[in-house]
């Protein structure tokens, strides 16, 4: 059992308790822990089984199929897949692949600097924006963050401060209620050059770049919330562009559209009879903020696309 998420008191949002414990009310409901799909086994283009790994035992196993959901996320969903077609004919495919890029100001909030922080007060952690751009090739509303550092560096401030232990801590006390950052969090598309590669069997390699047309747009976003920050009567520090993959909102590996490994309005591959998707590997854009109600709610359509499907 994980705790995805736990507060001050203690109260945790556990996996196994709230979702798994409902789903056990259906009588057709089973789970299947520590065990990993590696790929689906096809027979005249249908899936007939999955050979999955099992953690405890170690070793592969097979288990007969009648239809299969890949909802793994959008990376192992599209590891499954690619796996599948090498086992059965030895043929590689790429797969697109998109992440939220992110981007943090840091900023000085002038009207902040050296004020003392009082334990009575509460210091606001988080407040959430969208800013609207017109683009063309990207959503129009941008989503930033806007977050005040609170106590969380002191140590980090007080330690490159040139002073002795309590003043270079003072300091860094008075200085941290002024500090923050604007987190931005970028639309993304499908591109050519953003890709998951199967290499061999379960070993695979990402690539992915930022076209010339994407650094221009995030450049431009981020002049635009520089100058809202200085409007505040903050100073922004400087920019800062995090790792592909910081984002966690991967996307895009299996989308719409004609080809053989792509997906019909059934959200069916269109090369399998029996092969469905139900997580964001359907997703076609990424847009400017979380992507988990969207998946949830996608989860949900693709339940009603299959049951109607099946039933007809």
């Amino acid at each position: 059992e994980k705790l995805w998420w736990t507060d001050t008191k203690n109260i945790g949002f556990n996996v196994n308790y709230n979702i798994l414990k409902k789903c056990f009310k259906f009588s057709n409901f089973s789970y299947h822990s520590n065990k990993k799909v590696l790929h689906f086994d096809l027979s005249n283009n249908r899936a007939e089984s999955v050979t999955f790994f099992d953690f405890l035992k170690k070793r592969k196993y097979k288990k007969k199929i009648n239809n299969l959901v890949l909802s793994a996320g959008a990376i192992g969903s599209g590891k499954i897949l690619s796996n599948s077609i090498y086992f059965k004919n030895n043929h590689k495919i790429k797969l697109p692949i998109m992440d939220t890029n992110v981007l943090k100001i840091p900023f000085i909030n002038l009207k902040m600097i050296f004020k003392k922080e009082s334990s009575s007060t509460i210091p606001f952690n988080r407040v959430v924006s969208s800013y609207l751009i017109e683009n063309l090739n990207y959503p129009s509303s941008i989503h930033v963050e806007i977050m005040t550092f609170q106590n969380l560096l002191i140590n980090d401030i007080s330690r490159k401060i040139p002073f002795g232990h309590k003043l270079s801590n003072i300091i860094a006390s008075r200085l941290s209620s002024s500090l923050g950052v604007a987190s931005i969090f970028l639309p993304e598309k499908i591109e050519d050059s953003n890709y998951l590669k199967l290499n061999e069997y379960n070993n695979f390699s990402y690539n992915y770049k930022d076209s010339t047309h994407k650094v221009k747009f995030e450049k431009k976003i981020s002049n635009k919330i520089k100058l809202f920050l200085i409007k505040l009567k903050c100073i922004p520090i400087m920019s800062l562009k995090l790792t592909h993959g910081s984002g966690i909102h991967y996307a895009g590996t299996i989308p719409f559209g004609k080809k053989d490994y792509q997906l019909n309005s059934s959200y069916k591959i269109n090369k399998f009879k029996n092969v469905f998707v139900g997580d964001s590997s359907s997703f076609p854009s990424l847009p400017s903020k979380s992507i988990t109600f969207n998946i949830v709610a996608n989860a949900i359509r693709v339940s009603e696309k299959l049951k109607k499907y099946l039933n007809d």
